[in-house]
């Protein structure tokens, strides 16, 4: 992405998270886990971090949309990208019309006036066993 600012260029990177699967096979449940590795790459804005995961599909009728959500665990609490700690983190696939930008603004908007429970939301690019599949939120697994 770029950006321009006052006449002048600055790169702006998204945080990239690369997901392999062991068996190198697709997810293709959201009852049953698949064991993984995951990277991330911040651009120094964010740590960068890898370490094995487990993931699975997730969603109701999102499940259904060619780009898949997706719910991540890890074995120990993690912080990625400075949030608090956990096991449960979510992909959102944002493929519904609009939604790339409506779950991290309303999220953002209940944080600022205090709304309780309020989930965190990164925009990250995600590649899974080699294969770019697109913008996706990761957030808190609440």
């Amino acid at each position: 992405m770029l950006l321009c600012l006052g006449g002048t260029k600055a790169t702006a990177q998204v945080p990239r998270i690369d997901i392999d699967i062991n068996d190198g096979t697709p997810v293709d449940s959201k009852e049953d886990y698949k064991d993984a590795n995951i990277k991330v790459v911040g651009y120094g804005i964010y740590n960068d971090f890898e370490c094995p995961v487990k993931i699975k599909g997730r969603g109701n009728a999102t499940w259904d949309h060619p780009k898949k959500p997706y719910r991540l665990k890890f074995a120990q609490k993690i912080s990625p990208f400075g949030l608090a700690a956990g096991k449960s983190w979510i992909l959102l696939a944002n493929s519904q019309p609009g939604s790339l930008m409506l779950n991290a603004i309303a999220m953002k908007i209940g944080q600022v006036v205090g709304v309780p429970f309020t989930n965190h939301i990164v925009p990250v690019e995600l590649y899974m066993n080699g294969e770019y599949r697109g913008s996706y939120a990761f957030t808190d697994g609440i």
